[in-house]
């Protein structure tokens, strides 16, 4: 199951954002077969390469700003895509509305509970939700 878009407390979000963006960079990606401790392989297909490409591209002429990855990985044969972060995110981009199928990750920052509620139900499609907090009151 891979995150369509992630709702980070603005408390937490910087630490947040500099913890997932190092654990992406340590991420070995390439062909699982040959290699056993490549822990993300390729995209199903050339053309949803290109759509994930289309669509980072698109969320940072919105405002979107790369954290890290962002790109095809050219210099690897197959439909290789970098593991991405993307910070400044908003509810309303295309990135933040649409199932992505790739190694992306929208960051979107929120301040108050209403606003992240009013958030999370603003979907056409949700099939998987996951809520995790150290404290739920």
């Amino acid at each position: 199951i891979c995150a369509n878009r992630l709702l980070v407390h603005e408390k937490v979000h910087d630490e947040f954002v500099t913890k997932i963006v190092a654990a992406c960079k340590k991420h070995k990606v390439g062909d699982g077969l040959i290699d056993k401790s490549i822990k993300m392989g390729p995209v199903i297909s050339q053309a949803a390469l290109k759509k994930i490409d289309e669509s980072v591209k698109k969320a940072v002429k919105d405002g979107a700003k790369v954290a890290t990855g962002g790109s095809i990985m050219k210099d690897l044969e197959g439909n290789f895509f970098e593991p991405t972060v993307l910070t400044g995110c908003r509810n309303d981009m295309e990135i933040s509305k649409n199932e992505i199928f790739g190694p992306v990750m929208p960051i979107i920052k929120f301040g108050d509970k209403d606003d992240v509620i009013a958030m999370a139900n603003d979907t056409k499609s949700g099939l998987a939700a996951y809520f995790y907090t150290e404290s739920y009151k």
